[in-house]
């Protein structure tokens, strides 16, 4: 499946505009449809939206109408991610105030959404920049389908982090071990875990060694 279906969304408040043009530049890396205007789609919809908030001075800077309007016209399952900084970084009350409200923003908004649309947030420490491997990684995942039951989170970003050499299997080369893996929740672990790459090890008890052996047989493991 496409990563996003419609065209993506990059808004920002003032101060924070140079994150929100080398975010959306980065974007566009990955084959998306990116916009810096609200009204660049007329009368269509957005795959997602994105609302860049780095350099967020105040809570009154905040552009929550813009990014509300937008999410009010998202695709079925589409994506809003807001992306700020730790309240604890920040230069003045008015900023670490903003920071905090971002948290509540976020989770407001992820209450109101419908039809599978998704809100999280990303907290990316001062030392690392939005374009970052780590930044980049974090924000394909929750774009994708396979963020599909993650919302209302706070995820946050401390170090710049790795490109995956392939972003559709991140764990390739990685070693994955899945105790009760012979049915249900265990073994969707096992098979999604296989999908993204990585080598699973199946344990499970004596007595389901045979549903086990179906289910690691399955996947290569």
């Amino acid at each position: 499946d496409p990563l996003v279906t419609g065209p993506v969304l990059v808004i920002s408040d003032g101060a924070s505009t140079a994150d929100a043009d080398a975010l959306a530049s980065a974007l566009l890396s990955l084959d998306l449809d990116v916009r810096r205007r609200a009204d660049a789609i007329g009368e269509g919809r957005w795959g997602a939206a994105i609302l860049v908030a780095t350099e967020l001075p105040r809570p009154v800077d905040l552009p929550a109408i813009e990014l509300g309007a937008a999410a009010k016209r998202l695709v079925p399952s589409g994506r809003v991610v807001i992306i700020g900084r730790p309240p604890a970084e920040a230069d003045s009350r008015e900023a670490a105030a903003a920071r905090n409200g971002l948290d509540g923003f976020m989770r407001s908004v992820a209450k109101e959404l419908i039809n599978g649309s998704t809100a999280n947030s990303l907290v990316v420490s001062g030392g690392v920049g939005v374009t970052a491997p780590s930044v980049l990684g974090t924000l394909r995942f929750l774009l994708s389908g396979k963020s599909a039951f993650v919302t209302g989170q706070p995820i946050a970003v401390t170090s710049e982090g790795e490109a995956s050499d392939d972003a559709e299997r991140p764990l390739a080369g990685k070693v994955a071990v899945v105790t009760g893996a012979a049915r249900g929740i265990g073994a969707e672990i096992v098979r999604v875990l296989a999908r993204d790459g990585a080598t699973v090890v199946g344990v499970d008890v004596p007595p389901a060694g045979g549903s086990l052996a179906e289910v690691i047989n399955e996947v290569g493991g």
